[in-house]
């Protein structure tokens, strides 16, 4: 039988409960047997921490962690169930303790054979790691060719593989370096600093070699691995299965995780010796760009070049420290800056239509992508007869899309997009092409076009001349250093800037004329704040064409999160939630490389909008990351059957250039089968389902699996498919809800006296949720339904709730917080589900959740 406490902070009742709370711990303490150790269902494990800077920081466990290594490391304990145990030191006394087994688990292990007697390597890599000598930017002309080498020292770490490579290159280029050994890399690199070497060497992502320093020669590269102990041969095979549905899951997190970290790493930001001599002969870079292709380039009001890619070019020769002047020239065609690329009268033009294979066949080099936008075929409202379709000679959408899917369309060209959009309005043209800006730009919100979406979306990238390679490369570096949300910021700020109207063009539009002093008196107070209201419902129509994920344009995780925050799906009409993940797209990524996986993804997105609008459904499609796709409709059960096998069949059908075919899995749930679930809970339940299938195909390619791998991946499945809470990032309610196996185990054997707290707190901030991990561990802890939930066999929880009242007074000093809580202790003849026990527990919560209560520094 639980034993049941509410109670509210700062009130006597409070106060009584509490007291009864620490009595019954007293008593539990006395009575119940002893044990040396408390039962965790999770396995522990002990993780080698040596320090360095981006990939694992934090020197002790008083310090917060984060790094590569360290966020990568998390992932793979959050797949294998493991819960991690510190072991701090440099990485030479990591390694000797992960031999004599007092380490379980270590990261960044290059491979060798002699290593491999003694410790166990991960099957999957967990990341490659390629070396250079470094020289000093102000010496960097004395290092022109390999025999300047000759005499010259250089630093290397002792018993590493990279000091091995080197000293192999070295012999093999008979270059004449001489080698000077140090115990370790801060000696190595101190050494360097202090002018003892003239060179040292380092690697791609390292953090320890400072700027003003440039890579001069590649020397080699290898391959790095998670390694455990071999006293624990169980953890390898949790490691594989991690890794390898980890890399299945999120094909890029080792890319994405080394440009959060490595992005202002010494080899990412300072440019190469022969770089840096390009750039010296080079004084000028012409750069050529489109006049009416807002917000990618324009000439704005005073004749200058602008627009997001102008702010990208801008970036990078800061960026780099080049002082080069940038002159621009302005083009009105497209095939007329084409042509002058292709004689070098011009570096670089921009914005380039995103496609290889027709950047081959003119002899350019194109840069990697910049960004994607969605293109609307837009058409007067019940006019759809007619094939004019009106273009400019500036837009790239002519090509990526009449050529293909409007040929039935005759191309009628126009000075401007503005007069396109006339010819449209007037009828003197049938239909043209916007992209998601243009619209927000020139429609102003106007409803009298209709707008159908056209597919792919257009991927939109830089081109340079096909002798210019070193330009090439600060490119593709500056886009990865400006980062996405730059980007996308960039995008919506020319947007806006161009939709801006001047005072006499508003009072052109808005009124007749001039009614006198009275009149004109009203009209300069309003016209300013009306001017206003237009500007910020235009950054709204900005802010919604940033809400499109840029490879498929499909809605963006951006527009997942808030439609969820804001409950968009809740109301009282019936929907139906599709969750759906692309089979194979670590393969395809692998075998075939990363443009055939964006195909395929693209594919599955085409096939869904395609289905949407087909059966006119309302509703939405989303790409939340990686392959992981949600869709949701609303519709009736007999209604979403048709459409759910009319989507599986065009998916089954889709041929593209690259990839032959796809696959998905895929499970949906629906709101009238239980009304008391809420959208996330039930995009939980369709990811259950999706999962189920995704496991039996896997079965189905593998006969080899056996039930023990399959009880192992069902138990990956099943944290994999824990939704974080989205405010604080903690698991979820199935992530709580699963461990009730084995606290179960835990009451019955008597080991422990186990309890369940749950708190509702708001405001809720990063700061309190740092309280509750502190105080119980985030092993412990889920949120879910605005309660967080404590599962703890702690006989010290009195004295952590104590603790933890006093830590949140201290946050929020003087200031209310809307909070209740209950605490539910179970003895061992208790067998109601924790689901329940949640649910009771909630209940009774609410009940006092109106009241505003404060917090103060007593207790």
């Amino acid at each position: 039988m639980g034993v049941h406490f509410l109670f509210r902070y700062g009130s006597k009742k409070f106060i009584c409960y509490l007291l009864i709370v620490i009595v019954i711990q007293m008593i539990i303490a006395v009575i119940s047997p002893l044990h040396g150790e408390t039962k965790d269902h999770l396995k522990t494990v002990k993780i080698g921490y040596f320090y360095f800077k981006g990939y694992q920081d934090g020197k002790n466990s008083k310090e917060p962690k984060s790094g590569l290594g360290y966020e990568y490391i998390q992932q793979v304990a959050n797949y294998a169930g493991w819960k991690c145990q510190y072991v701090y030191g440099s990485w030479q006394s990591i390694y000797q303790k992960l031999l004599k087994g007092d380490v379980d688990v270590m990261t960044d292990i290059s491979y060798s054979k002699e290593r491999s007697q003694h410790m166990l390597f991960s099957t999957i890599p967990f990341d490659r790691e390629s070396y250079y000598l470094f020289v000093p930017k102000k010496k960097a002309d004395d290092y022109g060719q390999l025999k300047s080498l000759k005499g010259k020292t250089v630093g290397v770490t002792k018993g590493v593989i990279q000091t091995g490579q080197l000293e192999a290159w070295n012999k093999k280029n008979k270059a004449g370096l001489i080698l000077k050994y140090y115990k370790n890399s801060m000696q190595r690199v101190k050494a360097y600093e202090q002018g003892k070497t003239d060179m040292t060497l380092g690697f791609s992502l390292g953090t320890s070699i400072k700027k003003n320093n440039v890579p001069f020669k590649y020397i080699g590269s290898s391959s790095s691995f998670i390694v455990t102990s071999k006293k624990r041969p169980d953890l390898v095979e949790d490691v594989n299965q991690a890794m390898a549905r980890l890399t299945s899951t999120v094909p890029r997190i080792d890319s994405s995780l080394a440009e959060k970290y490595f992005s202002h790493s010494v080899i990412m930001s300072e440019l190469s010796v022969r770089e840096l001599n390009w750039f010296k002969k080079h004084h000028t870079i012409d750069i050529g760009y489109l006049t009416d292709m807002a917000p990618f380039s324009y000439t704005d009001d005073q004749g200058q070049a602008a627009g997001t890619y102008i702010d990208l070019l801008k970036h990078t020769f800061h960026y780099f420290h080049l002082n080069n002047k940038l002159r621009y020239h302005a083009y009105k065609k497209v095939n007329e800056m084409i042509k002058d690329l292709q004689h070098e009268k011009i570096d670089l033009f921009v914005p380039c239509l995103g496609n290889a294979w027709r950047s081959e066949q003119i002899g350019i080099l194109q840069s990697i992508n910049m960004n994607s936008t969605t293109v609307s075929l837009m058409t007067k409202k019940g006019h759809t007869n007619g094939h004019l379709l009106a273009v400019t000679e500036q837009s790239p959408m002519k090509e990526a899309y009449h050529n293909f899917a409007y040929k039935n369309y005759k191309t009628v060209y126009y000075n401007s997009i503005s007069d396109c959009i006339k010819a449209v309005r007037s009828g003197e043209a049938d239909a043209t092409l916007l992209n998601s800006y243009q619209i927000s730009i020139y429609l102003h919100g106007s409803e009298d076009l209709s707008e159908k979406r056209v597919n792919p979306p257009l991927e939109m990238t830089l081109a340079i001349g096909s002798s210019n390679r070193y330009l090439l490369d600060i490119i593709n570096r500056g886009i990865v250093s400006w980062k996405q949300e730059n980007i996308s910021e960039s995008l919506m700020d020319h947007t806006v800037a161009k939709q801006e109207i001047t005072l006499g063009d508003f009072i052109k539009k808005h009124f007749i004329g001039a009614l006198g002093l009275a009149a004109l008196l009203a009209m300069i107070i309003t016209i300013p704040i009306t001017g206003w209201i237009y500007t910020k419902r235009r950054r709204i129509l900005a802010e919604k064409a940033a809400n499109d994920d840029l490879l498929t344009g499909l809605y963006s995780r951006r527009a997942y999160d808030e439609d969820l925050d804001q409950n968009l799906w809740h109301s009282p009409k019936d929907y139906a939630i599709v969750a759906m993940d692309a089979n194979g797209l670590k393969k395809v990524n692998d075998h075939l490389g990363h443009r055939a996986g964006d195909e395929m993804l693209k594919g599955v997105a085409s096939c869904i909008q395609e289905t949407m609008h087909h059966f006119n459904m309302p509703g939405k499609a989303y790409r939340i990351g990686g392959d992981e796709f949600v869709i949701i409709l609303e519709t009736q059960k007999k209604d979403f059957e048709t459409f759910y096998q009319n989507l599986l069949s065009r998916i089954a059908s889709w041929h593209g250039q690259l990839v032959d075919h796809i696959t998905v899995s895929s499970g949906y749930a629906f709101s009238s089968d239980d009304p008391t679930l809420s959208v996330r809970e039930l995009i939980a339940k369709a990811d259950e389902l999706m999962y189920h299938e995704k496991q039996e195909l896997i079965r189905d390619e593998d006969p080899l699996l056996n039930r023990e791998d399959s009880e192992v991946y069902k138990r990956l499945v099943q944290i994999y498919k824990t939704h974080l809470d989205p405010k604080t990032q903690l698991p979820g309610a199935i992530y709580f809800y699963h461990i009730e196996d084995e606290i179960r185990k835990e009451v019955e054997a008597g080991g422990a006296q186990l309890a369940i707290l749950a708190i509702k707190i708001a405001p809720v901030s990063d700061d309190i949720t740092y309280c509750f991990i502190r105080m119980f561990g985030k092993e412990n802890l889920s949120r879910f339904e605005d309660c967080y939930y404590v599962m703890t066999s702690d006989v010290q929880l009195k004295v952590r709730i104590k603790e933890l009242y006093k830590n949140l007074s201290s946050l929020e000093k003087n200031t209310p917080l809307d909070m209740s809580a209950g605490v539910y202790v179970i003895d061992h003849n208790d067998h109601k589900p924790i689901e329940e026990i949640c649910q009771d527990i909630r209940k009774r919560t609410k009940i006092c959740h109106d009241h505003q209560l404060h917090i103060y520094d007593q207790y």
